[in-house]
């Protein structure tokens, strides 16, 4: 009976040191996964702030030009947004 127990209890030890492994390497796969979303995410927002600069000056190109009475420059600047 105390080898039936014993027996149990060490498949239900290496089991358990199984399953831990196998968590341990979803965390470390998940871990890589989301180290790569957040340095996308770090680009996309560079590139945003990047566009969203441009805009803003022709935009205030554009204003100038109007403001000027340049309808030629204006339209350029248009053209660009």
């Amino acid at each position: 009976m105390l080898a039936l127990i014993a027996a149990v209890s060490m498949l239900a030890f290496a089991w358990a040191r199984f399953q831990s492994g196998e968590w341990v390497r979803e965390r470390f796969l998940l871990s890589n996964k989301a180290a790569v979303a957040s340095e996308q995410s770090l680009k996309l927002a560079a590139e945003a702030d990047r566009l969203e600069e441009r805009d803003t000056n022709l935009f205030v190109e554009l204003l100038i030009a109007i403001d000027a009475g340049n309808p030629q420059t204006a339209e350029v600047v248009f053209d660009l947004f």
